[in-house]
């Protein structure tokens, strides 16, 4: 329970008035994809998982949402939306 108060106020102290800012018993994950493949519409991205199982594995992404130039290196935020 002492951890999850932490985690609480942590997540307040970094969004304050957010919904983030709730006990949801999951702490954000970021995680770091590298550019894989540029396909006519899509752009891949691979995980880049670091001694873990990957938690999302690959990504695509439609080209026009990262226009001029697809980047190499992205980075994923997954958080408790409710």
């Amino acid at each position: 329970m002492v951890l999850t108060a932490a985690a609480a106020i942590l997540a307040r102290e970094r969004h304050p008035g957010s919904s983030e800012a709730r006990d949801t018993g999951m702490e954000p994950i970021r995680i770091t994809m590298e550019l894989e493949k540029e396909t006519k519409n899509t752009v891949r991205y691979a995980e880049k998982a670091e001694g873990k199982p990957p938690a999302i594995g690959t990504l695509y992404i439609q080209k026009w949402a990262t226009s001029p130039d697809a980047p190499k290196l992205i980075a994923v935020v997954v958080e408790a939306a409710d």
